[in-house]
Formats: structure tokens, C-alpha cells, sequence
């Protein structure tokens, strides 16, 4: 009910009226949260209560998000420094992408192409002093481990815009029949996921990139890491599957960081070059388990994932299985780490 009193509430707000805005968002924020909790009775019964009570006005709510969205993108409306309208409009909006019926309606109403539109533009015109939300203290987010969470304002850090944003796109990708391939903002995506960028806004950039078949973080650094995969001249470890005369050369220092479970014991580690790996590890699978160890993402457009995600199971990659299942970002869930200085230590 709150929720809806602040959305009706908020269509004749003052852009300036930070304090109001700033309430709505807490609001909106709290109703997100219930609607893509893990927890599905949690998550099922939200939205039940809110489909009840949007009966009256959630369309109207809608059309009034899309257009405040819409309206940035094509410069109707300038800038969006100190401007939190446009951050509970998008939050609302995810909000109402969890509901099957007001979902299709933001499809109906081009959802897809003005949230496209809207990243890009901002992208291209957002500098960093413009971001809406200033976390109260910076990480380095390279040095992020997978299995560390994060406080909410530095999950979200500076980049609300961008997180919420990717959190609708993301959404409607999920449910669209839309030619994804049509789409052009694969490049912003992958910017966002290489960029420095928040957490949040990473892992939503990542997980819209799934629907492309694109699995994991792209980044400049990633490339230039997964170059190595390829060379023999440094490697120190080969691995060995059940395909005859099969042999993939890798790095223990990458190993040691990014996927340990591909190690062998710490007594052996020094004397053993060869690991021979089961015979139900498949070639192919492995061969693309690497690729994203080393480079930080896999494509697998059209492909059958099914052996992969198993593998990434079995070796404790939970980002690359949650994301090759399907699954939702987990709200405050840091970036898998591509630092390697901490396999100089005795791990290494």
C-alpha cells in the first residue's frame, strides 16, 4: 500500500523534492527485494499482494515510468545529476517486470527498445561525477572474491542509473520472443562488465549478456589473460581427458586463483606436470571451462550447456553455474577476482 500511495504520489512530485524521492525509493526498494527473493514462497506471495493491489492503476503506472525513461534517452529532459525520479522510475518498473501480465505490457510499449536506448544514451553522456548514488567509501573491485558479499550502497555503489536500468532489460530479455540477435547493445553490455562500474551493475550487464549466449565478464584484462590459454611456451601443467592424444596446457598461478579445484593435491603440486582427469570430464566442456577460468567469460551461442554447467558445479565456479542456469543475480554477490598476486603467497 505504501508502495502505491508513493507511486501515485510521486507522478506530481517535484524533480526537486530529493527528500520525498528519497523516500519513495526506500519503498520501492524494500518491494523489489520481497519480489526476487530466493526464498520463492517469499517472492510468490509479494507478488500476489502487489498484482492486487496495481488492479486500478498499474498500467497507468507503466506507461508514466516508461515515458519519464524514455523522455531521458531522447533528451527531452536534460542530465540526470541529483536526479532520483528517473532511479525509482526504473525501480518501479523492475518492480513490475516480476508480474507476467505488466511485464508483457512494457514489452507492448517498446520496454525493450527504450531501455536499449536509454543505456546507451547514458553510457555516451553520464560522466562519473553525474552518477546518481555516491557509495559512502570505494572498493577495488578486481580485487573482489566471488564468494564475498558486499554491503547493499557499495553493491550498488555509484551506478543506480545503470544498475536498475540492466535489472529491467535483463528482465524483459528473460521473457521476450524478441530477435535478441537484432539488438545492438552487446558492445554497451559488455563495457559495462569490463568497466568500472559497480558490482550490481556488473553482474546485470553479465546477466543480460547470457541471453546472447555470452557467459561471464567480459574485459580487456580477461583478453589479454586468455591470450596465454593458447600459448604453450609458459605453461607448466597439462591436463589430460579421456579423448585420446588430447593434452590442454595451463598455468598453476591461474589455476591457483581462479579455479583451484583443477589442481592437484598441495603435496603433488610441485612434482606433478600431468593431471589425469576423469573419464567423465568431457573434452569440450573442459576446453570451454578454461576459456572462461582464463578469460573471465565462455560463448555459447546455440550450444548445449548442459556438460559445462555440470562441470562449473563440480569445480566450485558458482558464478559461471548460476549464470549458465539461468539464474538471478544474488544482491550483493562481488565479481569474481582476476588478481593473481595472492597465488604469490604460499596458495601459489
Amino acid at each position: 500500500i505504501c508502495f502505491v500511495d508513493s507511486m501515485g504520489s510521486l507522478r506530481h512530485a517535484s524533480r526537486n523534492g530529493s527528500m520525498y524521492l528519497n523516500s519513495c525509493k526506500s519503498v520501492s526498494m524494500a518491494i523489489l527485494k520481497l519480489l526476487y527473493c530466493p526464498l520463492e514462497y517469499v517472492a510468490s506471495f509479494t507478488s500476489t499482494v502487489f498484482g492486487g493491489i496495481l488492479v486500478l492503476n498499474g498500467k497507468d503506472y507503466v506507461e508514466h515510468f516508461l515515458k519519464i525513461v524514455n523522455a531521458r534517452s531522447t533528451k527531452k529532459v536534460d542530465g540526470l545529476s541529483g536526479d532520483l525520479q528517473i532511479v525509482v522510475s526504473l525501480i518501479s518498473l523492475a518492480c513490475h517486470c516480476r508480474l507476467p501480465e505488466y511485464r508483457e505490457l512494457i514489452i507492448r510499449l517498446q520496454g525493450l527498445k527504450i531501455l536499449t536506448s536509454f543505456i546507451t544514451w547514458g553510457l555516451k553522456t553520464v560522466s562519473t561525477a553525474e552518477r546518481v548514488y555516491i557509495a559512502p567509501r570505494s572498493h577495488d573491485l578486481s580485487s573482489e572474491r566471488s564468494c564475498c558479499y558486499l554491503e547493499s550502497e557499495d553493491w550498488e555503489g555509484e551506478d543506480s542509473v545503470f544498475l536498475f536500468g540492466l535489472w529491467v532489460l535483463a528482465e524483459l530479455l528473460r521473457h521476450s520472443s524478441h530477435d535478441k540477435e537484432s539488438l545492438a547493445e552487446l558492445s554497451e553490455l559488455r563495457e559495462i562488465c569490463g568497466g568500472k562500474y559497480s558490482p550490481g551493475a556488473k553482474w546485470y550487464a553479465a546477466y543480460a549478456l547470457s541471453f546472447f549466449g555470452i557467459f561471464g565478464f567480459p574485459s580487456e584484462l580477461g583478453n589479454r589473460i586468455g591470450e596465454s590459454l593458447r600459448e604453450k611456451a609458459y605453461a607448466d601443467m597439462k591436463l589430460h581427458t579421456s579423448r585420446q592424444d588430447s593434452i590442454i596446457y595451463a598455468h598453476q598461478v591461474v589455476l591457483a586463483v581462479r579455479c583451484p579445484s583443477l589442481l592437484p593435491t598441495q603435496e603433488s603440486r610441485n612434482t606433478t606436470e600431468a593431471v589425469h582427469l576423469s573419464s567423465r570430464v568431457d573434452h569440450e566442456s573442459l576446453v570451454k571451462l578454461l576459456e572462461y577460468v582464463y578469460s573471465g567469460c565462455v560463448q555459447m551461442i546455440g550450444e548445449n550447456t548442459r556438460n559445462l554447467k555440470i562441470l562449473a558445479k563440480n569445480c566450485k565456479l558458482e558464478s559461471l553455474s548460476r549464470m549458465l542456469s539461468g539464474r538471478r543475480p544474488v544482491w550483493g554477490v562481488g565479481i569474481p577476482s582476476f588478481d593473481l598476486s595472492s597465488a604469490l603467497g604460499s596458495a601459489g
